[in-house]
């Protein structure tokens, strides 16, 4: 046995990424999924957009490495390409010019871009910009198959996945983990042994957790998209146009017309993550007046609302919890895991088998541990 007895929780892109780490190190690993088919939540309903200018040193270094994974995957990963390079720009007006600045520094693969060439890639756009870089070997990621080759890889190195299988409460003893309490399809419930848990749930990543007292404080908020059918349209290679400052919106072009998100964040809870909220419809209507005015007519193909979970600061949550031994985390990837997906697998994957990563402490889970929650724990395991 090359590795402990792994139970990941969150058949998403981090919960695969992990499983197919472990598994291809040749760790015994059962992935469970709460709902019938892995991907359902967070994965499945986002923007796709592979963008690793980040203000944020640590968590641009792994979305480096994960775009480095997406644009040469290990050889029968995927069968088709794991990424479109339409180029990501990040552009914002003259009173948040400074964030464009953060994101870019150190980067000189970033492009800068005048005013006019930013105009030429997207004609449509309105108000004045303050600075603007252009990533041209980014893009637009193909969600699906990345999942798809996780899990696939996974399975064929050993790893079981079962769906339909919720993640009720961790078991311990002694001061470390022991198993899963898991209820499956039939409504049957049974304890899993486990030497190792990862919970990478999502939105509801902490819940197996909080049920013995070891919950973390993460917080998921909804975020909304809108698919619109202007005239004309964009040309289907423009580049991504991420937009900062207080108006922050995105915009790519997708199946014909434009994806639009109004980059809203309320803190909602897990469930509520995907009921969308006529609110949102006001703000993207907002967003593209501020923006694209000459766009506001365009009529609305199909909409839809998903999550994204934060922690206090901002930060992943990833490895090792301290409360409890073999109780680790991957979680709050906060709109960036399928950027980051195979380099937080890696990371995470690492420490449960006992390899020591330096670079994991930016986003070690003992920083928001409180005294209160770490008494808990002490007390339930």
């Amino acid at each position: 046995m090359a590795g402990p007895r792994t139970v990941v929780v969150g058949g998403g892109i981090a919960g695969a990424a992990v499983a197919w780490r472990l598994a291809r190190a040749g760790a015994p690993v059962l992935l469970v999924e709460r709902e019938t088919a892995p991907g359902a939540h967070a994965t499945g309903r986002n923007a796709a957009i592979l963008r690793t200018a980040i203000a944020d040193a640590p968590t641009a270094t792994l979305a480096r490495r994960g775009a480095a994974f997406l644009a040469a995957p290990p050889e029968g990963f995927a069968p088709v390409p794991l990424l479109r390079r339409t180029g990501v720009v990040l552009a914002a007006p003259p009173d948040a010019a400074e964030r464009v600045l953060d994101c870019a520094r150190g980067r000189e693969d970033l492009r800068p871009l005048a005013d006019d060439a930013l105009r030429r890639l997207w004609p449509s756009l309105h108000g004045g910009i303050g600075a603007a870089v252009l990533a041209p070997e980014e893009g637009v990621l193909d969600g699906s198959a990345l999942l798809s080759g996780f899990l696939a890889g996974a399975r064929a190195a050993g790893a079981r996945i079962a769906t339909a299988t919720a993640a009720l409460a961790l078991e311990t003893a002694l001061g470390r983990v022991t198993g899963v309490r898991l209820r499956e399809r039939s409504g049957a419930e049974r304890v899993v042994p486990a030497d190792a848990v990862v919970l990478a749930g999502g939105a509801w990543a902490a819940e197996p957790a909080a049920a013995v007292g070891l919950g973390l404080p993460l917080t998921p908020r909804r975020r909304h998209l809108f698919l619109l059918e202007p005239t004309p349209a964009p040309p289907p290679d423009a580049p991504v146009l991420w937009l900062l400052g207080d108006a922050e919106t995105y915009v790519r072009p997708e199946s014909g017309g434009l994806l639009l998100s109004p980059c809203d964040e309320r803190a909602v809870a897990p469930d509520a993550c995907e009921r969308e909220a006529a609110e949102a419809w006001d703000l993207a209507a907002a967003r593209l007046g501020r923006w694209f005015p000459a766009l506001a007519s365009a009529p609305v193909r199909s909409h839809w609302a998903g999550g994204r979970t934060f922690a206090p600061d901002g930060r992943f949550v990833l490895g090792p919890d301290p409360r409890v031994e073999g109780l680790h985390w991957a979680a709050a990837l906060g709109g960036h895991g399928m950027t980051c997906a195979a380099a937080v697998g890696e990371l995470v994957a690492d420490q449960v088998l006992g390899r020591a990563r330096p670079e994991a402490e930016p986003f070690a889970p003992a920083r928001l541990v409180t005294d209160a929650s770490a008494t808990a724990g002490a007390a339930s395991a």
